[in-house]
Formats: C-alpha cells, structure tokens, sequence
C-alpha cells in the first residue's frame, strides 16, 4: 500500500528517516515504545529518460546515498539496518537531459492511515523517492510485500 505526496507542489512539509549510511553491526533491532522504523530507500526513476548522480543528503547525519545511474523505468535501492524513525530532512538532487535538478531540504512524513495499517505487525518501512519528468517527484513510506 502507498500514500503518494504530490511533492513538486509542496516543498517543505514533509518527514524521512533516511540513515542509509550509519550502517552498524547486525543486532536485534525494537524500535522504542512501537514507533515506526525503516530499512531501505527505493529511487525510482519515472522520467523519460536515464537520470545521472542521484544524491540523497542527510544533513543531521551527515549521510549520503548515491546513484550513478538510474535507466528510465528502473530503480536503485539500498537496505540498511533497521533504524527508528526519526523525521531528518534530506536534500534530493539528480541530473536529467543535461539538467540539474535540487529539491529540499524537505522531510516526508508517514501517513497515519498507513501507520495504522502497520499497528500490529510493527514492519519496518521503505522509504520511496519517485523522480518524475521536469524536476517533479513524489515521495511516501510503503510496508514490504506480506510475501516476504
């Protein structure tokens, strides 16, 4: 299940736990008092052409995560150890067509309909980041597939 925000017509009301760098040691992981946690970020590429030197900044942790290249109709991903979420702003920019895009800082919430949806399993979330055509994108939180 996803909750899409039309991101290109808000531009800072959003929040994302994005510590896709501070990757630690494998340990059992509880998020405190149940609150929602995280554990990969999908970039989906949804343009109409490859996008070049995606970069996602963290500024409160100093991390970045980055993608050389995204083929349209693709996605990179990365998986990390389960982390609380903590509502960090994050800086997206990508090249496009030989244009830079910047969008941020901006954080991305998760909806509540959604983190009740999650109540009882406590799964961790995906963070996804969606690049659309003219510097546009959407960004939401999804739950993994029940398969997994």
């Amino acid at each position: 299940m996803k909750h899409l925000i039309n991101s290109a017509r808000i531009h800072a009301s959003f929040t994302i736990f994005l510590s896709v760098i501070n990757i630690s040691a494998c340990s059992v992981f509880t998020a405190p008092d149940n609150k929602p946690s995280i554990n990969n970020l999908v970039i989906k590429n949804l343009t109409l052409t490859d996008v070049n030197d995606v970069e996602i900044r963290v500024e409160k942790l100093k991390g970045i995560f980055n993608c050389n290249l995204i083929l349209t109709d693709s996605f990179c991903s990365n998986g990390f150890r389960e982390r609380a979420y903590e509502n960090n702003q994050i800086t997206i920019s990508w090249t496009g067509r030989n244009q830079r895009h910047a969008i941020g800082p901006i954080t991305i919430n998760i909806s509540q309909a959604l983190i009740a949806i999650n109540e009882k399993d406590h799964k961790p979330y995906t963070a996804v980041i969606e690049l659309r055509k003219d510097g546009e994108f959407d960004a939401y939180f999804e739950l993994p597939n029940p398969k997994q």
